[in-house]
């Protein structure tokens, strides 16, 4: 599972939590789009040509002076692709951020202590009950085929 969001140095400021969707600047001027974090390095989608990049979280090997100089704002694109799993219809494709697999929605369940939904893998067919903390997405199919076709 991909690690969303991170505590990275931010210029003077020190650590500073970082969420996936965050436009950040770096020392050389260029801005980012913050997706997931790694060891030594994360994931940011370049604002100007949309391409994924890793990006160091330090300036240099072995310095502490930090690569990120200043966070921007909030990538709105990012952020419009989450969906609240209260507004799943019976029957609606969705995703989970950071895996492979699409489900369709079929019910939201109550267990104890949590909550849970209910969904069915297209691929084996299994019902599968997923907790709440996931970020879920939507799955839009006639999106999809556009991009078959026109790819």
């Amino acid at each position: 599972m991909a690690n969303t969001q991170a505590y990275l140095p931010v210029g003077d400021k020190g650590l500073t939590l970082l969420k996936k969707g965050d436009i950040v600047e770096v020392i050389t001027g260029e801005q980012f789009t913050f997706m997931e974090a790694k060891r030594t390095r994360w994931v940011g989608k370049g604002k100007k040509d949309g391409k994924s990049y890793s990006v160091p979280v330090y300036a240099t090997r072995g310095s502490s002076k930090p690569y990120i100089t200043k966070i921007v704002g909030k990538d709105k694109v990012v952020e419009a692709a989450k969906t609240d799993y209260k507004k799943f219809k019976v029957g609606q494709l969705f995703a989970l951020e950071g895996h492979k697999e699409t489900f369709m929605f079929m019910k939201v369940e109550r267990r104890r202590t949590k909550t849970v939904v209910k969904g069915k893998d297209l691929a084996s067919g299994k019902i599968f009950n997923i907790e709440t903390q996931f970020t879920f997405t939507k799955v839009d199919v006639n999106k999809m085929k556009k991009e078959l076709i026109n790819a």
